[in-house]
């Protein structure tokens, strides 16, 4: 959600992978028009080595 107030959100029904984590997150960053700051916990998918191997590609 921004300052405007949009939001964008994703249903699963199934369960939720790194890769669909990983897949969002590119996602919701090719909208970005500026320098932006997202936040993760230690959720298993936000830990894994996926995750990390794929940081670099989120920057």
């Amino acid at each position: 959600m921004n300052k405007n107030g949009p939001f964008q959100s994703w249903v699963f029904e199934q369960s939720v992978t790194t890769a669909i984590v990983v897949a969002c997150i590119d996602r919701f960053a090719q909208a970005l028009e500026r320098p932006t700051v997202l936040v993760v916990d230690n959720a298993p998918t936000h830990a894994s080595q996926e995750f990390k191997d794929n940081i670099a590609n989120m920057i």
